[in-house]
């Protein structure tokens, strides 16, 4: 007894078809229509099976991961060409050395292999290094050129700022206790995007003791509108966020914490006072709480029972309405008045992005 093993593609779409393949189409499938009746008369057994996608592979840190490959049973992981592993995970952590690194995989199972992933790029390349030792009420800014960063110590109202680059970037936490300044995060891009398609660099961060990036609350409170001019009270700041890359890795032998501030209440509305014919203005949105991570893509691969522990911040509370003193307006408003309270910020979460755990723990 034979078995005859049939791949189709589900992604097929007939109206991309022009006439002069689907003349082809016809020709071919009539000839299958004759062999599939002379098997069928030697007593063949047809399989159908689903055409093995092509892995879509990125390199996050210093782990290489795709997403799983429906009927795909193991993969061969690619380093310049070279097979370095075949897994049935879905991800490689990279030990490679090397300034330019391209990798790609290949999904298969027992009957089929797929086309290659895409490639992606890890580029290491010589830059300067850079040391850190934190001290309160600074703002550091990491130069494109660096390439690794070391960080210690302990300090308030300091952040971390990382300016674009195309490479890379290894950073190394030791022992660090850190609250952001107000309207900043701890370690963040220059401009506060966390966009990988946008900024596509991607960093290894290495942490050896215990750590903590605290974003700060926001408590200044906005500016009140002038009295009589009926606007709105401003919305409250935004609370600092621990970590805000495009993508990244958290490895080595400590623990992190990750926790996002309060955000600021809103301001206050305008007053009215004596004959204005304005009405007193509403009170302010209050502003969000902070993340714990903003990113697009982060990957936990901490060793042994070493953690990462995640947080977000509280909403600011909304501001209150102006003063309602018109003796022109007052009267007719003054049953709105409870009603003219500013919205409560939203609340921050443990973080934004896509998560892998692969060893360690993440706890939120």
């Amino acid at each position: 007894m034979y078995s005859i093993i049939i791949t189709y593609n589900k992604n097929l779409h007939i109206s991309h078809i022009t006439g002069g393949e689907m003349k082809k189409i016809r020709s071919l499938f009539s000839v299958s229509i004759g062999v599939i009746f002379l098997m069928i008369l030697f007593g063949c057994d047809f399989i159908f099976e689903e055409k093995l996608s092509a892995p879509y592979v990125r390199i996050i840190g210093n782990v290489l991961c795709w997403d799983e490959v429906d009927s795909a049973e193991s993969y061969d992981v690619y380093c310049n060409d070279e097979l370095v592993l075949t897994t049935a995970e879905t991800y490689y952590v990279i030990e490679e050395a090397g300034e330019t690194l391209v990798f790609h995989v290949v999904a298969k199972n027992e009957n089929q292999t797929s086309t290659i992933s895409n490639q992606e790029v890890l580029q290491y390349q010589d830059q300067e290094t850079m040391e850190i030792i934190l001290e309160n009420n600074m703002i550091y800014t990491i130069p494109s050129n660096v390439g690794f960063v070391k960080i210690s110590g302990s300090a308030v109202d300091s952040s971390i700022l990382i300016d674009e680059r195309s490479s890379t970037i290894k950073i190394e936490l030791d022992n660090v206790n850190l609250i952001s300044q107000e309207g900043y995060n701890c370690i963040s891009t220059k401009s506060g995007i966390y966009d990988y398609y946008n900024l596509k660099f991607t960093a290894v961060i290495n942490v050896t003791g215990e750590n903590s990036l605290i974003g700060s609350d926001y408590v200044t409170i906005p500016e009140k509108p002038s009295t009589n001019s009926g606007k709105t009270g401003l919305t409250g700041g935004e609370g600092g966020s621990g970590i805000v890359l495009p993508s990244f890795s958290v490895i080595g032998s400590g623990s992190l914490t990750l926790k996002g501030g309060v955000g600021g209440n809103g301001g206050s509305g305008a007053d009215s006072s004596g004959l204005s014919t304005a009405v007193f203005g509403s009170g302010g949105t209050g502003g969000n709480g902070g993340y714990g991570i903003k990113s697009t893509f982060f990957v936990i691969g901490l060793q042994n029972e070493s953690s990462c522990t995640l947080n977000g911040g509280e909403g600011g509370k909304g501001g209150r309405p102006g003063t309602n003193g018109s003796i022109i307006t007052g009267p007719i408003y003054t049953t709105e008045w409870d009603k003219r309270y500013g919205k409560d910020g939203y609340s921050g979460g443990p973080y934004i992005g896509v998560s892998k755990v692969i060893s360690g723990f993440m706890i939120i």
